[in-house]
């Protein structure tokens, strides 16, 4: 969250910086067949496959963990840096990739409210 702020505050430089440390978590956290990517400035999608509900909220927590522990370097003090979470679940949340990524998306924009 507040990439805006962290690249205005810190720069560009220091916020390339801390998304490779949030990279480096999620492959710390995930599997070898999980896929990883990058979209969007600073939004990261993951594919789980063959991962349950019960699952994921043990991903999620761990990354939530892993992700609050990097500090972000203002000058009034560090502080954690945090991430808004969704999941769309195949195929409960949608048959096709484009209903599973409309899904995500409402749920993303939901969790930032």
């Amino acid at each position: 969250r507040d990439f805006r702020r962290i690249n205005a505050s810190l720069g560009l430089a220091a916020g390339d910086n801390l998304l490779c440390k949030v990279a480096e978590v999620i492959k710390s956290a995930t599997r070898n067949n999980d896929v990883i990517c990058r979209y969007a400035g600073d939004c990261f999608a993951l594919m789980l496959p063959e991962l349950t509900s019960d699952g994921l909220e043990v991903v999620q927590q761990k990354l939530q963990k892993q992700i609050s522990a990097i500090q972000v370097p203002y000058a009034e003090g560090p502080a954690s840096l945090a991430a808004t979470w969704a999941a769309a679940q195949y195929p409960s949340d949608g048959s096709s990739d484009l209903e599973l990524f409309r899904t995500l998306s409402q749920r993303i924009e939901a969790g930032k409210r």
